[in-house]
């Protein structure tokens, strides 16, 4: 009778226990469930607002009125209701076009070097070829580390007077989703209608024209040295500075009458000759230039169908350095 009894107290203990198990687990699932619930009301993303709708609405009638893109907001499954520009086909058209041309003023400098080699001296050959192939290579890292963020410095509040401007250093560090987002270069303020990449590349290679200019300009009278030092402080700061008063909108885009400059006019190619200037004054003149009497001693050029080669080249570069110069692939 007591081993039945015994037996009955364990079966009424299991049962409990049982049943004490099922309580529990039924309060840690209810738990789970209440913090589930909690997690996604705190995960859940706000609509827009009022005033984030209409800002919506009012890009979507002027993208509408324009015809050639499209609006939408930027992030809206995180919040991010601010409003970028999709890719259309005229910005893919305008972009490669921007592209393109940047490519044919890179060509052009291959023009450069033969038309100076050809019309120097012979010994001067590889020394003139080093120094153009130089001044793409500096060009290109002295603009991306702080020139380019020099001559358009964003009107982010770092202006002094309307004279320099200054957006910080690296601007390739961004890195490449802001720098090939298509609303990039119209967010900024500058309403261009490209990547930033493909900004950066042409306008890269008009910092570096300016910089041949003066290289023609000293070509057979100065040292290898001394002109690569010249050429990364005149990409790093002098071209960029000078470029941020028009194209970069500082003092020259405030006055009453704005001042305008199409393809570099000024911005380019009176900046890269004033250098020029100052360059060979104080150089002087080529040893052997000029005999004891004051008289001019010939020194022709050695190789004139490179030199011819070289005009062509030029010639056929001036259709992107001109053409890309719109900034847009629209002949109207």
């Amino acid at each position: 009778m007591s081993m039945l009894r015994g037996r009955w107290v364990l079966l009424l203990a299991v049962l409990a226990g049982g049943l004490w198990m099922a309580d529990a687990s039924w309060a840690q699932d209810a738990e789970d469930a209440v913090e589930a619930a909690v997690e996604a009301v705190e995960e859940a993303v706000a609509p827009p607002t009022a005033e984030e709708a209409a800002a919506l609405a009012e890009a979507e009638a002027a993208a509408a009125e324009a015809g050639d893109y499209s609006v939408e907001y930027a992030n809206p499954d995180e919040g991010d209701y601010s409003i970028v520009i999709v890719d259309t086909a005229k910005f893919t058209i305008d972009n490669l076009w921007i592209c393109i041309a940047g490519c044919l003023v890179f060509l052009m400098h291959l023009g450069f070097a033969m038309v100076e080699s050809g019309l120097t001296r012979a010994k001067n050959t590889v020394n003139i070829l080093f120094k153009n192939s130089m001044i793409i290579c500096i060009g290109f890292v002295t603009y991306g580390i702080m020139g380019f963020n020099l001559h358009y410095p964003l009107n982010d509040g770092n202006i002094i007077a309307n004279w320099i401007g200054f957006a910080g250093f690296g601007f390739l560090s961004i890195g490449s989703e802001v720098l090939n987002d298509p609303a990039f270069a119209t967010a900024s303020g500058y309403e261009l209608d490209m990547t930033g990449y493909a900004d950066f590349f042409f306008q890269a290679m008009f910092c570096a024209t300016g910089a041949t200019i003066v290289c023609g300009s000293v070509a057979g009278r100065i040292k290898l040295l001394p002109f690569l030092i010249f050429i990364t402080f005149f990409t790093a700061i002098v071209y960029p500075l000078v470029g941020s008063w028009h194209w970069g909108a500082l003092f020259l885009n405030k006055m009453d009458t704005p001042f305008y400059d199409f393809a570099g006019s000024t911005v380019v190619h009176s900046v890269g000759g004033w250098g020029a200037l100052v360059g060979a004054i104080i150089l002087g003149p080529r040893l052997g230039k000029y005999a004891a009497d004051g008289s001019v001693q010939p020194i022709p050029g050695h190789s004139m169908p490179l030199v011819t080669s070289g005009v062509f080249l030029r010639w056929f570069g001036w259709f992107g350095f001109n053409g890309g110069s719109v900034l847009n692939a629209d002949a109207g």
